[in-house]
């Protein structure tokens, strides 16, 4: 029971994050419980969530991973009638970890003592997961969409004239946060130092560019918005 509601906290992440390609979600925007891919969708999350089940020891509650697939096949449709994306996006993820606490509530029959935040070994492994995707994600949601100037479809991308590599930014924030978390767990907070002086010695030479001072603004306020989500949940894990 320990580790259960981070186990499907983990499926949660895999299923809805990295294992989501672009295409679905924009065939679902389209159409809504007709498109095919949600259907794909729901049936990985129900996978995942049977598999959590099985590895925490109680496959005799199966029925529950329908339960948890089964709200993405409902919910996640009537995102694309919603005119506040940032807001529905939100509110379907507190939707969904609902889903799940409630999962976990059922399982221990409601018996709260029973429930704890998780083994440190779990925490670690659903901290890596979250500053990949699920965190290049989370940030496209936090910057106003007029702030950078591309569409928020990307974490952080380069300008249009710097024939900068494609999706670099983003891969370029992963890393980082991958590293920053690595620091954290062997307790070396220099390291993070190092690395935020390395990304603005970098960027310095922007700085000197007046028409690109708004793009490194935008992608300095993305580093720092990266950089706390990583060490929150270093420190989370390490809690």
């Amino acid at each position: 029971m320990d580790d259960l509601f981070l186990m499907l906290v983990l499926a949660h992440l895999l299923g809805d994050f990295l294992l989501q390609p672009s295409r679905w979600i924009e065939e679902r925007r389209q159409k809504k419980w007709k498109a095919g891919p949600l259907y794909i969708h729901g049936f990985v999350h129900i996978a995942l969530a049977f598999g959590a089940l099985w590895m925490a020891g109680f496959l005799v509650f199966w029925y529950l991973a329908f339960l948890i697939g089964g709200t993405h096949i409902l919910i996640d449709p009537i995102k694309a009638f919603a005119k506040k994306k940032r807001l529905s996006f939100f509110l379907d993820q507190l939707i969904h970890l609902m889903v799940i606490a409630l999962t976990t509530l059922i399982i221990s029959n409601f018996n709260f003592p029973e429930i704890s935040l998780g083994s440190v070994e779990w925490k670690v492994i659903v901290a890596f997961v979250f500053v990949t995707k699920p965190a290049s994600i989370l940030i496209t949601q936090l910057l106003p969409e007029d702030w950078g100037p591309q569409p928020r479809s990307k974490e952080i991308k380069p300008a249009q004239d710097d024939n900068g590599l494609e999706n670099a930014g983003e891969y370029i924030g992963i890393l980082e946060r991958l590293l920053i978390l690595g620091f954290i767990l062997t307790n070396n907070w220099s390291g993070i130092g190092f690395l935020l002086a390395a990304k603005s010695v970098f960027r310095f030479s922007d700085l000197q560019k007046a028409e690109q001072r708004k793009q490194t603004e935008y992608i300095m306020i993305g580093t720092l918005l990266s950089f706390s989500l990583a060490i929150v949940a270093g420190w989370w894990a390490t809690f």
